[in-house]
């Protein structure tokens, strides 16, 4: 298993160095960080978790369309709406 600090070295867009200060500083100041931490508590992520969401779901859907031995353009119609879903710009901050 990768420790954080591999990950964030091998991610050049910095999103995993600040998930794993993030990480730093929960193990720090523990669970109650949102309420100490208003910064957090102020971030809009709704439009990314959406996204997350729709992928995830997007899929699972592939996968049980494969597990169900349907044909590979269905399979394929899963993942090709997730890489549009991924192409999605949305706010790098988040």
């Amino acid at each position: 298993m990768a420790s954080i600090a591999t990950l964030s070295k091998s991610n050049n867009n910095g999103s995993s160095i600040r998930a794993s200060k993030a990480v730093r500083k929960i193990s720090i100041y523990g669970p109650r960080l949102s309420v100490a931490w208003p910064p957090l508590r102020q971030r809009n992520v709704k439009a990314k978790r959406n996204l997350a969401l729709r992928e995830f779901a997007l899929g699972v859907e592939g996968l049980e369309r494969f597990v169900a031995r349907q044909p590979l353009r269905r399979v394929h119609q899963c993942v090709f709406g997730v890489l549009a879903l991924e192409s999605e710009a949305v706010d790098p901050r988040l």
